[in-house]
């Protein structure tokens, strides 16, 4: 018997996606085969969204209603559930019927247990916060959502985005800068000078116009800062004249060594126990997104959303990181990472602002101040090295929600 999942738009879409496409471990039937989307008139955008999210994942046949629902005046709602009940149970016999009341406003969801209820359909709650579908009607009871449901690419239909046609990640140019990538993070509190002239030198085709800063900025390198300069040029990276010999170059060196950093977290953990290691398919950096439907208000917001420096995703929540090897503007660092997280990642992400910056006591705390006022984790020049131990609580913490 093929599945039907039936549910209702709403500001976020994951929990009504995560169930839709979860075959549970004792009812692997629970899986959508159909899914059929009701609506009010103001979350229809949403409601296009949420197809998009759906058949990017997989599942090939899910309609929209035509007709929206009202979403005040409890008996016109109460009408509506009515009818929609009565015509489901007629195009859909012969299916199994879930009914996921995660979405929709309280008089919607009232309307739609009392109508559908009386039929032979299950109704399911979903828990993302504690990992759970709740049965409201059926026989059983809560089921536990099964764990890495969502990659990358799914999480992010199910906001409306989709992955550009991005460049492969150079796997073995980063494995090869490994060591000197950790040297560069470990070093960045006494290596101030070295990474504000780097952030400032640039590869230029046109050598007249090449700015040697790390020439005129660093004259009088400190022994750390001098053995990195000699790391640099042992591995390619740097010309014996002091400039950058390519593009590559270029962007490592200006700041993708910070980036790099968190692909080789990333690939540390995979390396971890069954039950507690990172998926391989589960993390990424540098990865830029398009919507995959265009209006006038994502148009706004993808100005400062089309990129995702560094993102990992575990049991099913996203954990997204800023990184920054400039001068730290913290009011629009913190703005950008809260308009990427609310429109990407939905309700259950994570936001972690990364800095090799070394900041004053004074700038620090009002950094950290305006970080947490808006729910955004700050790791400064001191802690990156940490930034292992910091995503490997990060995973183990995802348990006990």
């Amino acid at each position: 018997m093929s599945t039907l999942h039936i549910m209702l738009a709403s500001g976020e879409n994951l929990p009504n996606l995560i169930p839709a496409i979860s075959s549970l471990p004792d009812d692997a039937q629970f899986k959508a085969d159909k899914v059929l989307i009701l609506t009010s008139t103001a979350m229809r955008k949403n409601a296009e969204v949420l197809q998009q999210g759906l058949l990017f994942a997989g599942i090939q046949d899910v309609a929209i209603h035509d007709e929206d629902c009202p979403a005040h005046d409890l008996d016109l709602i109460h009408a509506c559930a009515n009818r929609r009940a009565e015509e489901i149970a007629l195009r859909y016999d012969g299916m199994r019927h879930v009914l996921n009341i995660t979405g929709g406003n309280k008089l919607m969801t009232v309307a739609l247990l009392l109508a559908f209820q009386e039929g032979n359909t299950e109704i399911v709650y979903c828990d993302t916060e504690n990992d759970r579908i709740e049965y409201v009607w059926g026989n059983k009871t809560k089921i536990n959502l099964p764990v890495n449901v969502l990659k990358l690419e799914t999480c992010l239909a199910a906001q409306g985005y989709a992955l550009q046609e991005n460049e492969a990640t150079d796997v073995e140019g980063i494995l090869s800068r490994a060591v000197l990538t950790r040297k560069l993070v470990a070093s960045a509190p006494q290596i101030q000078k070295l990474i504000y002239a780097l952030n400032r030198t640039r590869f230029c085709t046109d050598r007249a116009d090449e700015r040697n800063y790390l020439r005129t900025e660093l004259e009088k390198p400190n022994p750390v800062e001098k053995d990195l300069l000699q790391d640099m040029q042992s591995s390619g990276l740097l010309t014996s004249q002091m400039t950058y010999p390519d593009w590559v170059a270029d962007k490592y060196l200006r700041g993708g060594w910070l980036e790099e950093w968190c692909w080789i977290v990333g690939h540390e953990l995979t390396k971890l126990a069954s039950g507690e290691k990172l998926e391989k398919t589960r993390f990424a950096i540098g990865q830029k997104i398009v919507p995959l439907i265009t209006d006038e208000r994502r148009e706004v917001n993808d100005k400062v959303t089309n990129e995702l420096d560094a993102v990992y995703i575990h049991r099913n929540r996203m954990l997204l990181l800023e990184c920054k090897t400039s001068a730290i503007d913290p009011q629009g660092m913190v703005s950008r990472l809260v308009a990427v997280g609310h429109n990407v990642g939905g309700r259950m992400n994570d936001k972690w602002l990364l800095t090799s910056n070394l900041m004053s006591p004074i700038k620090l705390e009002s950094v950290k101040k305006r970080a947490e006022e808006n729910e955004v984790a700050l790791i400064p020049a001191e802690e990156l090295i940490y930034l292992q131990e910091k995503v490997y609580r990060w995973m183990m913490d995802s348990k006990t929600h």
